[in-house]
């Protein structure tokens, strides 16, 4: 089963108290909800020592093949050395390093968005997978 994201998109009701609404430029607050955080897929580099590596680990990592080391299943990535399965949603983490989020506010309003991601090396890209067009209709 794969995991499902969706962009949350509100009118930031505390942001407007406190300073006014603009109408050409509406104060929104984003989120981002995932369908099952414990299994979205996602990985990041270990920080730790791994000094304890064997010839044989290391071998074997760039095979590709998942490694036990300092008790974590590490697999090797060129770049990155051994990374470990990220602990939640990477998506949640990440997905407001960009402005795509406000493109999708722009062309599709608040609400409940579902988007899908495209990776380039450790930047995500939010795209949204229904037309504006189409959700209107």
């Amino acid at each position: 089963m794969s995991t499902t994201h969706w962009l949350i998109i509100e009118r930031d009701e505390d942001y407007i108290a406190k300073y006014g609404e603009d109408p050409d430029q509406p104060e929104r607050k984003f989120s981002i909800e995932c369908s099952d955080p414990a299994a979205c897929p996602g990985w990041i580099e270990c920080r730790e020592d791994h000094s304890d590596a064997t010839d044989e680990d290391n071998d074997r990592g760039l095979d590709g093949d998942e490694v036990m080391l300092h008790g974590e299943a590490h697999t090797y990535r060129y770049g990155y050395d051994w990374c470990v399965d990220f602990p939640g949603c990477v998506v949640i983490e990440r997905a407001f390093e960009g402005d795509d989020h406000l493109e999708i506010a722009r062309t599709h309003g608040l609400g409940r968005h579902e988007i899908d991601t495209d990776w380039d090396d450790d930047t995500c890209y939010l795209i949204a997978v229904s037309d504006p067009a189409e959700a209107a209709s």
